[in-house]
């Protein structure tokens, strides 16, 4: 499917329609759509601009994320499949209620900018435009910075490019919602072949897709987390507990890649995934087989939603880390008793680093050292999650 729309030379969408009974057309107000109020210069001292640049120069008042708000406000935007469809097509024509957008991989224009965006707000939009997806395929070595959400691309090796730009689109994905649940790793297939055949000639070696994730950035990249209050796992198995595409709801990682500032810790052995049909879509199993420090832990609920952990000392237990878990509707119960653990991922060489750092694991009943994720370590101010590892052996476990 992903071909249909990469090799179509232009693709309308009705942004703006609810479902399929509405059209492209929608009654609207031109004064919505602007020019915007102008910004006067004030005439107190401290607020003049004094740069002669700015003589006879118009200002006025924009949204920062002014294409975002736009995308937001259309029922389009909010549904995953539309997602690689929007990205993999060459130009888009959108019809929204307020106005009309339109996207290629070049640049982004609409009523109110007929000229093209200005790039201060093509840079710092919250969601990736096709333009910018675009450049960080094949201009990446010529600008250090194309948006803010990959802060100086041109600077970093390809691996990384790569995982920087995966990152900030599964990220956008995670957003949209599936009215089938199962489709959470076929939805995005096509925009992991594309990456893949971006990326795959610039770095050494075999790059494998697992489950979402890609095997060379392991296990760095296993550090997501949920960002959504209402994100829950599958019921259906739908993939590994470590991969992203397990839960529903956005998640997210670190707005940076600190491999300047961390050495791993722990060592990726093997890894199995079983597919359904291809390497891209559907998988029936997987693990992770990876060696590491681990701590056991103790949890608590702070207050209502809150939850707490701690290295397991009994009742001298400090519950000073918070822990973000996977499943926002899930409460603790007595089945993580004697089975949560720490897995140190990463140890920052700046102790005063507070990254996230650490998975928080189940270990699964009957089966010797094999472990499900279920959340993740986020240290707050004062804590020291690394120190909870010194002294701990290495061991060799499954992650399901």
């Amino acid at each position: 499917m992903h071909k249909v729309y990469q090799h179509s030379t232009l693709n309308l969408s009705a942004a703006g329609a609810q479902d399929a009974s509405e059209g492209f057309y929608f009654d609207r107000d031109p004064a919505d759509i602007g020019p915007h109020p102008l910004c006067p210069l004030s005439d107190d001292k401290e607020g003049q601009l004094t740069n002669n640049d700015c003589a006879g120069a118009s200002w006025h008042l924009i949204h920062e994320d002014f294409v975002g708000e736009i995308l937001r406000k259309t029922a389009v935007f909010h549904r995953a499949w539309i997602f690689q469809e929007r990205q993999l097509s060459k130009r888009v024509l959108h019809f929204g209620k307020e106005q009309i957008l339109w996207e290629c991989r070049t640049a982004t224009y609409c009523e109110t900018f007929p000229d093209g965006l200005p790039a201060v707000l093509t840079a710092s939009t919250s969601t990736l435009p096709k333009s910018v997806y675009e450049k960080s395929r094949t201009y990446s070595t010529l600008l250090s910075t194309i948006h803010n959400r990959l802060p100086g691309l041109s600077d970093q090796p390809p691996s990384v490019q790569m995982q920087m730009v995966w990152q900030a689109l599964v990220i956008d994905y995670s957003n949209g919602k599936l009215t089938y649940p199962k489709d959470k790793l076929v939805a995005i297939s096509g925009m992991a072949r594309d990456v893949w055949s971006t990326w795959h000639g610039r770095i050494q070696g075999r790059i494998r897709y697992i489950a979402g994730l890609w095997d060379i950035h392991l296990p760095g990249t296993l550090l997501w987390r949920s960002t959504s209050t209402q994100g829950y796992c599958s019921e259906s198995y739908r993939a590994p507990t470590w991969s992203w595409a397990s839960i529903d709801g956005s998640v997210a990682w670190e707005d940076r890649i600190w491999s300047d500032a961390c050495g791993f810790v722990t060592t990726i052995l093997d890894v199995d995934i079983q597919h359904l049909w291809n390497e891209w879509g559907e998988v029936s199993s997987g693990h992770i087989l990876m060696k590491g420090s681990l701590c056991k832990l103790q949890c608590k609920e702070a207050h209502p939603g809150h939850l707490v952990i701690g290295p397991d000392e009994g009742e001298d237990t400090r519950y000073d880390v918070a822990m973000y878990r996977d499943d926002w509707w899930a409460f603790p119960t007595n089945a993580w008793d004697d089975r949560l653990y720490g897995l140190l991922i990463v140890r920052f060489q700046n102790p005063s680093f507070r990254r996230i750092c650490t998975l928080v694991l189940c270990r699964v009943a009957e089966h010797q050292n094999t472990f499900s994720r279920v959340g993740i370590a986020y240290p707050m101010s004062g804590s020291e999650v690394g120190s909870w590892f010194d002294g701990c052996a290495e061991q060799t476990i499954t992650l399901v």
